[in-house]
């Protein structure tokens, strides 16, 4: 029998919930602590802001009407 490892596919001290005053704010917050722990390379928060900048994480959710269920539905 093969000796597996188990490892945890979420680890509880890398979830956030955090209030900042601006979204730069709270990846800074973020990326210095992932950068402590060694998660993350120095390079992360930059990488992290240039993506923002091309392809923001926030979605527009303005244009969907709130009276559809939040459902997921099979095409087939």
């Amino acid at each position: 029998m093969v000796n597996r490892t188990t490892i945890p596919l979420i680890d509880k001290n890398l979830i956030f919930i955090e209030e900042t005053e601006s979204k730069d704010k709270t990846f800074k917050r973020v990326a210095d602590y992932l950068l402590e722990k060694k998660v993350v390379k120095r390079d992360f928060i930059k990488n992290l802001e240039e993506r923002e900048k091309n392809y923001p994480t926030g979605i527009d959710m303005s244009v969907i009407n709130n009276n559809y269920p939040n459902v997921a539905m099979l095409l087939s």
